[in-house]
């Protein structure tokens, strides 16, 4: 079974893996796949772990209790950066987000919100707007970079 689960969902796209230097994949299991180690995947050859990714497996959303918040007093935090900055690392070929601008416009036609863009979204205005106000809800659009280890992480509005 574990080689059968295997060519159903990594075989089709081991190449885009291999080719985009994938390094983490992440399970959203439902259902019978509920209780499949995916770590444990088989190639005939290797295990799934074996081939060097990191596996992480998060319970599918209908998993979660969520209730919707009301939307009188919400306090909302909007940031966003559809430009690339200096501080971007240039191994990552990160390319502008064009839909940012537009989607804090959105945000902001639903909900009262305090919004960075651009050159505002930075880490001493984020720290500010964090330290003198509760935010209910907060949105990030930006490109990031996430690590096991916090001196790898990289957000490219915070540089």
């Amino acid at each position: 079974m574990s080689e059968q689960v295997y060519n159903w969902l990594i075989q089709p796209a081991q190449t885009l893996l291999e080719q985009d230097k994938i390094k983490t994949l992440v399970f959203v299991l439902d259902g019978a796949f509920r209780n499949v180690p995916m770590a444990a995947l088989y190639d005939g050859q290797q295990y799934l772990i074996q081939k060097g990714y990191a596996v992480a497996v998060i319970p599918g959303l209908q998993l979660l209790q969520s209730q919707p918040l009301k939307r009188l007093n919400l306090n909302t935090l909007a940031f966003g950066l559809s430009e690339i900055r200096g501080n971007f690392p240039p191994h990552q070929g990160f390319s502008p987000l064009i839909n940012v601008e537009s989607e804090l416009q959105e945000i902001r036609s639903l909900l009262p919100s305090r919004e960075l863009l651009n050159q505002n979204f930075t880490s001493d205005a984020l720290q500010d707007l964090i330290r003198s106000q509760n935010f209910s809800v907060i949105h990030v659009a930006t490109h990031g970079q996430f690590s096991s280890k916090a001196d790898e992480d990289f957000y490219s509005g915070l540089g």
